[in-house]
């Protein structure tokens, strides 16, 4: 699995920071631990946790962690898959948000779009300024949804929209009314190489309903997305990846 595996070597504060803040959750299977340092970081980021039953760590993490058994791949894996929802739990968990809730898919998107906001101005201050890629779907839609709070709370903010298709779904259409069309810019290979290093760049492109590689012209401008050295923000998984396997997705 070495080749799915990235060892970064050292790391500033502000890179650990980073990884923290989009971690899906933080594993650590310490064979033997004296105290667990690592432990502590997590919940100083707020990083779900799972861990070892080696020594102390039962004791340091207590019940706010996951624990697994010490050389127990298999529950390891059980619980690592207990935490991260596959793309039909996560559709599941929408249908029955809007179900038992009461509320519409637009407005189950604005929520979604403001926790982002919320979490951007948690982040960064608003002299930073983001450039947001939308796809005309309904992830494209979350985007536009959250360009236009960040807007609303000063923020320094470009939009890009790249068609996928002949239609845009409902509910990407009713966000891009609730906005300036002459904001929006199209998305090519070229717009995406005049975008500033120090932009931070949110990717609304593609989300979990991707079923098939992608090609053509979108395939070319995620990979020119892929190869900037940007800070990279995506609402959904990033774009052109399966949510489960990606072995011969190239």
């Amino acid at each position: 699995i070495m080749k799915d595996v990235i060892i970064p070597g050292y790391l500033k504060r502000e890179e650990i920071s980073f990884l923290y803040s989009v971690a899906l959750l933080y594993v650590f299977p310490s064979l033997e631990e004296g105290f667990g340092i690592p432990v502590l970081e997590s919940f100083h980021f707020e990083c779900p946790l799972i861990c070892s039953d080696a020594s102390a760590l039962e004791e340091i993490a207590s019940d706010s962690a996951i624990f697994f058994k010490k050389r127990d791949h298999h529950e390891l894996y059980l619980k690592m898959n207990h935490l991260i929802l596959n793309k039909f739990q996560i559709q599941e968990v929408d249908r029955q948000t809007i179900t038992k809730e009461a509320i519409s898919s637009i407005q189950l998107m604005e929520r979604s779009a403001t926790a982002c906001r919320d979490w951007i101005i948690d982040k960064y201050d608003d002299n930073k300024r983001f450039s947001l890629l939308c796809g005309t779907g309904n992830n494209g839609g979350d985007g536009l949804a959250l360009y236009r709070l960040l807007i609303e709370k000063n923020y320094l903010c470009t939009v890009y929209e790249f068609p996928l298709g002949d239609n845009q779904s409902s509910d990407y259409s009713e966000n891009k009314r609730k906005i300036k069309t002459s904001d929006i810019k199209k998305l090519t290979t070229m717009a995406l190489s005049h975008i500033a290093t120090q932009e931070i760049i949110i990717d609304a492109l593609l989300g979990t309903g991707i079923n098939r590689p992608v090609t053509g012209k979108l395939k070319k401008v995620i990979q020119s997305l892929n190869a900037l050295p940007n800070t990279i923000i995506s609402l959904d998984t990033p774009s052109g990846l399966f949510s489960e396997y990606n072995n011969d997705n190239k």
